[in-house]
């Protein structure tokens, strides 16, 4: 999830991207803001969580990224 997430930010076309659509999105800045501060609380499973989890599922089964 790391990997992923240092990977979109270090892309200035992605990132662009996600603050334009983000900046504008209240719930997707409170869940950016839970899953970057380790806010998200295992025993609840709010539509954060579930979402997390879901791309947590989703890179778990993705094919690693090659080293270049």
């Amino acid at each position: 999830m790391a990997r992923v997430f240092v990977n979109a930010i270090g892309n200035p076309a992605v990132m662009k991207t996600l603050t334009t659509v983000g900046i504008r999105s209240k719930p997707l800045m409170e869940w950016t803001l839970k899953v970057m501060a380790n806010l998200l609380e295992p025993e609840e499973y709010g539509l954060a969580e579930r979402v997390y989890h879901t791309i947590e599922r989703l890179v778990s089964i993705a094919p690693e990224p090659a080293v270049r």
